[in-house]
């Protein structure tokens, strides 16, 4: 798997899909369902006690500076002038603003510099920019010469089938609806392209005839299997049925050429 990693060269192809996702607007959606998960991330006890925690060594490493701010935090804390608990929260509902207004305004300034820079990033993919493929090449050092990598890599296969799974169970999920969206988008594309129609009729030709030609003895052999195993009430049953109206033309057909056939062979008989 590593030296698959260090072989892959997915610069370019993640340039040009990138600055194409980003000038339809496409790549608006993902950044909504990472935005989203990151608010998500905020709430949970784990990241609560970890903003707990940062305040506190923030407020230790101050005290720690002097002497006199020691005695000041320490007094302000027992007057209840500095709350922790208060300053934690605050930091979590400023972040928490701070996510919903990216979510709900397309054009903050802060996904305008993102949108600008993930261009730029794409540009320099695309062109081969050395600044650019120091970043990708980078990211495959870290990923090879991570000694657990297959075990990353097994954790985050494992979380995308989860979420893939959940995301699956309904058709009011974002990630089904942005399917319906592009299919019901590429069939109303396709059935406005008469070229595309044309290009598709002649591949299902092309494909049928390839198919014939390559595995006609293995389609004989599926026929004459399916044939042998019916009685002659249900063979009769199934060419009335795949003939139809046919079957009662030839039936009509050979009675009347039966019935001139034996006349003919009537007035022979008289003649002689």
């Amino acid at each position: 798997m590593k030296e698959q990693v260090g072989k892959s060269n997915f610069a370019k192809p993640l340039g040009n899909w990138l600055k194409r996702a980003i000038e339809t607007g496409s790549h608006n959606e993902l950044i909504d369902k990472v935005l989203e998960t990151t608010a998500k991330a905020m709430s949970d006890p784990d990241t609560v006690n970890a903003i707990n925690e940062k305040v506190n060594d923030l407020i230790e490493d101050y005290k720690s500076d002097s002497a006199l701010k020691f005695i000041g935090l320490n007094i302000a804390e027992k007057l209840k002038l500095i709350d922790k608990q208060i300053i934690s929260e605050k930091i979590q509902n400023g972040l928490n603003t701070f996510l919903r207004e990216l979510r709900t305004d397309s054009d903050h300034p802060i996904r305008q510099k993102l949108d600008n820079s993930l261009i730029n990033f794409a540009d320099g993919l695309s062109r081969g920019d050395e600044s650019s493929l120091e970043i990708i090449d980078s990211i495959k050092q870290k990923l090879m010469s991570n000694a657990e990598l297959g075990k990353i890599i097994s954790d985050l296969l494992r979380k995308a089938k989860t979420s893939l799974d959940e995301q699956l169970e309904s058709n009011d999920t974002s990630l089904m609806k942005i399917v319906a969206k592009n299919i019901e988008s590429a069939a109303k594309e396709f059935s406005n392209n008469k070229e595309s129609q044309m290009r598709f009729n002649d591949w299902i030709k092309e494909t049928a005839i390839q198919l014939i030609n390559s595995y006609h003895h293995k389609i004989g052999e599926m026929v004459r299997e399916s044939l042998w195993k019916l009685d002659d009430t249900a063979l009769v049953g199934q060419i009335e049925e795949k003939v139809g109206n046919d079957l009662q033309f030839i039936r009509l057909n050979g009675a009347v050429i039966g019935f001139f056939a034996g006349a003919v062979i009537k007035i022979i008989k008289l003649a002689i």
